[in-house]
């Protein structure tokens, strides 16, 4: 016992870590001086990272630890609003048939948890859906999560959605949602069976968040957080992210997060939107200020909306983002000389780039601009350059060219070591070449010198041009009239 109290602090937070709130308990439990030493421990694992669920019950559980008086409000650092619901563990009916609630294992729950399952469920799209009744159970979580934002002093970081290992609830969950079951502090989900099995998984909750992230959004945005850090969407959760009717691009983020560093965010544009959203966003991005150090913007165009079609994207031309360090912009149309404008006050910081199914009006010469002004005065230790269709956005009425190739850079470009993976699209097979990305700018002051070195070739082989665009014409046909059976 003396060897494990003599333990220094580091060592038992590394050991720790492992550790649930259950087992600081177990431990607290065993002995005076266990309860004394563990005590930090136990209260750290409990309260430091919190998650809440779109259910009223789980966030005022949370807005009631903000504002009771032991001041453990104080140990919030982190925030995980889950997208998954708790109301979705349903036990299987071998009569029926059908996933139904009342059962647990071997535990029935009672009438009130039942009709809380009906209520969120089913009007969730698995049977009816009762859109008064979601619309009711949003606004008290937007009340409530107002009200715990606004007195967790120490949060660090808002993260929306769950990784996908993060399926089960957790003994302290069960309790919270089904406290019929029994298993308060002190007890532990039996190991296996029905706790571990698949269908106590939670789902996502489609319909709670179709119509809920704007709620959700708009009361963490309108709360000040001082020592906010971190706001992040899951990147393994793809499917939601925000769409441009919201709240959330409008209000100035650096009054409420004036020490943002890392902001990584989804945007799901339909073609009704992205014209409005894109004349608010450069002032809302400009925003946010200097103490900004990573960026990950991800947009999602849904029903019927092209790349193509979409407008320029414009990025705010001024020196509040001088701190950038990380940026990567996926799926977006860019102005090459307004990205320079942006990039220019981050050339002493930007350390990382990727530009990910990229869209220029002119591809082979925007991109090779861009290239050039990187290599002049920035310090980048990773570069990723992946342009939609290779350059060239489908469109049956546009002829391809070229297929521009894929860079992939590791090191400072100036550097003898550094090295570039070039790929791309030739005939049946993809080629990858390893080329110095410094030098072939050097060497070259026109775009196609500097495309046909690098590729060997390659980007404008007439016959590899021809192959893409016969590929690409079958699959744009397949996923349009796959997408036009899904939404008739």
């Amino acid at each position: 016992m003396d060897l494990i109290l003599d333990l220094p602090n580091e060592v038992l937070h590394e050991v720790g870590a492992e550790f649930e709130e259950d087992d600081w308990l177990a431990l607290r439990m065993t002995c005076q001086a266990f309860n004394e030493k563990f005590r930090e421990y136990h209260l750290d694992s409990k309260y430091a990272r919190r998650r809440v669920f779109l259910a009223h019950r789980s966030v005022e559980n949370l807005a009631r630890i903000s504002q009771h008086p032991s001041g453990m409000n104080s140990r919030v650092k982190h925030l995980d609003i889950s997208f998954r619901s708790p109301y979705s563990v349903l036990s299987y009916d071998p009569q029926s048939g059908w996933y139904v609630p009342g059962m647990v294992g071997n535990h029935f729950v009672t009438d009130g948890e039942v009709n809380m399952i009906c209520k969120i469920e089913w009007g969730n799209g698995h049977f009816n859906f009762r859109e008064a009744e979601v619309a009711a159970e949003l606004n008290a979580i937007a009340v409530s999560l107002k009200k715990a934002l606004s007195n967790l002093p120490n949060l660090q970081s808002i993260n929306l959605a769950i990784r996908k290992r993060d399926t089960k609830l957790t003994r302290p969950e069960w309790n919270l949602f089904y406290p019929s079951l029994g298993y308060g502090p002190g007890t532990r989900l039996p190991a296996g069976g029905v706790f571990d099995a698949e269908s106590t998984d939670m789902e996502h909750s489609f319909i709670m968040v179709e119509q809920g992230l704007d709620n959700i959004l708009t009361a963490a945005c309108s709360v000040p957080s001082p020592k906010l850090q971190y706001l992040t969407w899951d990147r393994s959760e793809t499917i939601f992210g925000t769409t441009e009717s919201l709240d959330f691009f409008t209000p100035r983020l650096q009054p409420v997060f004036p020490n943002l560093r890392v902001l990584k965010i989804f945007v799901f544009l339909r073609a009704s939107e992205h014209k409005t959203w894109i004349v608010t966003f450069p002032g809302w991005l400009g925003s946010i200020g200097s103490p900004l150090e990573e960026l990950n913007l991800h947009l999602i165009f849904r029903f019927h909306i092209h790349r193509f079609e979409i407008d320029v994207i414009p990025l705010p031309e001024t020196h509040m983002l001088s701190s950038l360090g990380k940026l990567h912009l996926d799926c977006a149309k860019f102005d090459p000389k307004n990205l320079i404008r942006f990039l220019t006050p981050c050339k002493r910081s930007l350390k990382e780039l990727t530009l990910w199914s990229f869209l220029m009006e002119d591809p082979k010469g925007g991109c090779f601009e861009l290239l050039k002004f990187l290599y002049d005065g920035f310090r980048l230790n990773q570069f990723k350059l992946v342009l939609d269709d290779c350059g060239w956005e489908f469109n049956k009425y546009k002829e391809a060219e070229y297929l521009i190739p894929n860079l992939d850079a590791t090191g400072d470009w100036s550097s003898q070591s550094m090295v570039c993976i070039v790929s791309g699209d030739d005939l049946e097979r993809r080629y990858r070449l390893t080329k110095h990305l410094g030098r072939e700018l050097d060497a070259h002051n026109r775009a196609d010198k500097f495309w046909d070195s690098i590729s060997e070739g390659r980007w404008d082989s007439k016959e590899a041009v021809e192959h893409y665009k016969v590929r690409r014409a079958e699959y744009y046909d397949t996923t349009t009239s796959s997408s036009d059976s899904e939404f008739a």
